[in-house]
């Protein structure tokens, strides 16, 4: 029995050895192995299921004895316990956010945990799987909640407001606050700056000017009208420094209308002296009055004074003045009777009889002739006019360029007049003459009486940039801040300037002040006047055209895009067929070529 009982022993042991060495010898120890961290990718073949139906086949059909089926359960829990935490590690460990299909585990017997120890991993078999994770042993794994995140800056409006957008054309998108989550319609109102600003000062004063002005166009009778108007609250306006001289400004636009652009020296005058008189102040003499009284003062006197109390005055002055000159020109033949040249040329000086003096000394020396000019000269008042062409004649510049604007000096405007109706062929000295006293008006804060002299002169229009130019803007101080400096007034004025000097036969070009006319066609599309705003975009371009080296590249892409823009709001494409609305008209193609151009000359430029 014994011998027997070894050999069924011994068989009972190999059909165990066949039992288990399948499972065992074929398979990797490192890939169960805890210590392993591999990852899923570097795993090429697919693993075996620690708990599929092959390892269950054998260990149930395997019934040869209790042993065997200890020891083949027992070896088989081992390798599903090492690949179980072997797998749910590395995932634990690659991936956080864990699915619903996790891995369960069955309880081990007493006795397998008795037979195989497992070291460090014994707490496998003697808590709950995963107990440190806070994870149930028996549910499957949550799935994470996804929390909306918040942004971390601040809110900027605590309650629904207003939000308002400008959009081309001269309109204004407003979105109302509303809810559209508590039932509230959600509604975009669209506005026409046009309408909203009607009763505006700014808009009102845009829509009176008739710009843009062209020759073809525009009818000066309009240009007229408005220049006239313009005079006239000049006139009235009390918080101006000098009025008259504004209001002169507007004239001379005027002057210029109807005249066709084409003036002499006389007009502007006229036009200069159309307030002022010239009167003697009784009981004075020519040394001690001034011959223009700017005041009137005495004029109104005199006008006050009775008929015959004038008339006795006007006739026994005349009298008395005629017996003095028969005296002192008595004397003078009696002089020349003897010879004596020398003293009846002084006699005539000291009583003034100016003329016999001048043509004695004209027969005589020159030096004598020219002694006796002086004194003559000299013998005027220092403010009196017939001072400034004299010494005009003579080819030097009047004092009075110098010397006016000041009180004591009186009015500028007889001895520009002078010099304007007294021209000669020394323009250097004239023109010279007419800026100087430019200069000096705008030195003492008299700016549209500066700039009437700069436009006498010809002065030409300088940027604003250049606070050394004598002239930008009519009527409008370049030295002040931008916005202050191009006034709507100020581009309107230039503009009539620009317009009636057109009327001419010689054209007239201000390259300088084609960069205000379009900020004037950008004001234009603010206030909701975007069909006037494109009108100046086209006059703009047509002068660019004509002379492109004369404008910079900034003002013409500016002027392109500004264009594109507003073409849609031209009047003209109301009257085109649809197919023709997307066509650019012939300018603007042209603009976007010479644009093209000077691009490509740039990028060579700056590549050689």
């Amino acid at each position: 029995m014994d011998a027997k009982d070894g050999v069924l022993r011994w068989v009972q042991f190999c059909l165990m050895a066949l039992c288990v060495l399948p499972a065992t010898s074929h398979e990797d120890h490192w890939r169960y192995d805890p210590r392993f961290a591999g990852s899923f990718e570097d795993d090429l073949e697919p693993r075996r299921d620690p708990y599929g139906d092959e390892s269950d086949r054998r260990s149930i059909h395997s019934e040869h004895s209790g042993h065997s089926l200890r020891s083949s359960r027992s070896a088989h829990s081992r390798q599903s316990s090492f690949s179980s935490q072997s797998q749910q590690s590395q995932l634990y460990r690659s991936n956080h956010d864990l699915t619903a299909s996790a891995y369960e585990v069955t309880n081990q017997p007493a006795s397998l945990r008795a037979e195989y120890s497992y070291g460090g991993y014994d707490s496998f078999g003697s808590q709950a799987p995963f107990a440190d994770y806070a994870y149930p042993a028996q549910s499957a794994w949550p799935a994470a909640e996804q929390v909306p995140s918040r942004p971390l800056t601040p809110e900027k409006f605590s309650v629904p407001h207003i939000c308002a957008r400008f959009g081309p054309g001269g309109y204004l998108i407003k979105v109302l606050p509303n809810l559209p989550s508590e039932g509230q319609p959600a509604l975009v109102e669209i506005c026409s700056m046009e309408v909203i600003l009607q009763h505006s000062l700014e808009q009102e004063e845009m829509r009176t000017f008739p710009g843009p002005l062209t020759k073809d166009d525009t009818h000066k009778v309009d240009v007229i009208n408005f220049a006239q108007n313009k005079a006239l609250q000049c006139s009235q306006n009390e918080t101006l420094i000098d009025r008259e001289s504004a209001r002169l400004l507007w004239d001379f636009m005027v002057l210029l209308c109807r005249q066709n652009g084409t003036v002499v020296g006389t007009d502007i005058a006229e036009l200069l002296m159309r307030d002022h008189k010239t009167v003697w102040l009784p009981g004075k003499s020519p040394n001690e009055a001034n011959l223009i009284d700017f005041t009137n003062e005495a004029l109104e006197q005199v006008e006050e004074e009775s008929g015959e109390a004038q008339l006795s005055f006007l006739t026994d002055s005349l009298i008395a003045t005629i017996d003095s000159l028969e005296k002192e020109t008595e004397r003078f033949r009696e002089l020349l009777l003897y010879g004596r040249k020398k003293d009846a040329l002084e006699s005539a000086m000291k009583h003034g009889l100016w003329g016999h003096a001048l043509l004695l000394a004209s027969k005589m020396d020159s030096r004598t002739h020219a002694r006796v000019m002086t004194r003559f000269a000299n013998s005027l008042p220092i403010n009196d006019p017939l001072q400034t062409v004299y010494q005009l004649m003579s080819g030097r510049m009047p004092a009075a360029s110098t010397c006016c604007g000041d009180e004591k000096w009186g009015d500028w405007r007889p001895h520009l007049a002078m010099v304007l109706s007294n021209l000669t062929h020394n323009m250097d000295v004239e023109l010279r003459t007419i800026t100087t006293m430019g200069d000096t008006l705008a030195s003492k804060g008299l700016l549209d009486a500066a700039h009437f002299c700069y436009l006498m002169a010809q002065v030409e229009f300088g940027i604003y940039l250049k606070k050394t130019a004598k002239l930008v803007l009519i009527g409008s101080n370049h030295s002040l801040p931008f916005l202050k400096f191009a006034t709507n007034e100020a581009i309107q004025r230039t503009e009539a300037y620009e317009y009636a000097q057109s009327l001419g036969t010689q054209p007239c070009r201000l390259p300088n002040f084609q960069v205000f006319k379009f900020i004037y066609a950008c004001r234009l599309a603010e206030m909701g006047l975007a069909a006037q705003a494109f009108h100046y975009c086209e006059v703009i371009s047509k002068a660019v055209l004509q002379s492109p080296c004369d404008y910079s590249p900034v003002l013409i892409s500016q002027l392109i895009q500004i264009a594109s823009q507003l073409r849609l709001f031209d009047p003209q494409m109301k009257e085109k067929p649809e197919q023709e609305l997307f066509v650019e008209p012939g300018w603007l193609v042209q603009l976007r070529n010479l644009d093209g151009q000077i691009k490509v000359s740039v990028f060579f430029f700056l590549n050689l």
